[in-house]
């Protein structure tokens, strides 16, 4: 496919994509995308360092794009591709002009932010649920050791603090050895009021899951952990010799989930409530899903 963008610097850049059905991709262009390529009538052709772009609205029957700078200015003209290609949370897609009606970029620090060892006295271990009627191995309690946590099968680490949204929750995670048939990571918004002795059940949250038929995935969770919707990126394998970096962005009607270079969002959505804490979840009782660092800010 013809790049739409030529390099120009070596920081990531993502680009979100509003498609003419109503569909919103979020993804990290190809490391060769960094200017936008441009024909205009009045100006001619003209190349866009992308760090300059703020939007770009394409009117896909004349084929036309209005380009939106940083600084406000406006400019009009023919995009010189036919479409743009994506990393995305749910694997590698090539995105053809013609269906994408508004894309935005959104520049990609190249700095992170600088997570911190956990506190024990931060968190209330909880134990497993009373209501459950799981009838097999209800695994240990959490415990803390040397600034991380270690989850062992649905006896969960819940924050003594309650938040609220705008909020972004990042930590580290590292599952030690798949020794089941399938297993999950949750990060939980438990609403404020829910016993710690029962499985909550006003929460939203995401998972990274593994399954041995090697349908690894990271979901969205709504109310009762029903499945809102689930992601199988193309070659992804939750591996366990390296630790993978999750942010979770939550503001009132959205989750933004980014799982090392993959990323999602998911709109439309009411927070339990208010106020929430944050609960860490792993399983199966036989996995140590290890999360050796976090931050909230």
């Amino acid at each position: 496919m013809p790049a739409a963008f030529a390099a120009d610097t070596n920081l990531p850049v993502r680009l979100e994509l509003q498609l003419t059905d109503g569909s919103k991709i979020i993804g990290q262009a190809d490391v060769k995308f960094r200017a936008l390529e441009l024909s205009s009538s009045s100006l001619g052709k003209l190349s866009i360092p992308v760090d300059r772009l703020r939007s770009v609205q394409i009117k896909t029957a004349e084929d036309e794009a209005t380009v939106t700078l940083q600084n406000g200015d406006k400019v009009k003209g023919i995009v010189q591709a036919r479409g743009l290609d994506l990393t995305t949370v749910f694997g590698k897609v090539s995105v053809p002009l013609t269906v994408i009606r508004e894309l935005q970029v959104r520049p990609q620090s190249s700095t992170t932010m600088e997570l911190q060892p956990l506190n024990a006295d931060d968190w209330d271990l909880l134990p497993f649920p009373q209501d459950s009627d799981w009838p097999g191995d209800r695994g240990l309690p959490p415990l803390f050791e040397n600034g991380e946590v270690v989850l062992r099968g649905a006896q969960d680490a819940r924050t003594k603090k309650l938040y609220a949204a705008p909020l972004t929750i990042e930590c580290e995670v590292q599952l030690e050895r798949r020794t089941s048939s399938d297993g999950t990571f949750e990060i939980r918004l438990v609403a404020e009021g829910e016993p710690k002795n029962l499985d909550a059940r006003n929460v939203l949250g995401i998972s990274v899951s593994y399954k041995r038929d090697g349908g690894d995935s990271i979901s969205f969770l709504g109310q009762n952990r029903r499945l809102i919707r689930k992601y199988s990126p193309a070659g992804f394998h939750l591996k366990t010799d390296k630790p993978y970096r999750v942010k979770l962005r939550i503001e009132p009607e959205r989750l933004l989930l980014q799982v090392n270079d993959m990323e999602q969002e998911i709109c439309d959505l009411r927070l339990p409530t208010e106020r929430f804490y944050i609960q860490l979840f792993g399983w199966q009782p036989t996995d140590r899903w290890h999360v050796p660092k976090f931050a909230t800010y």
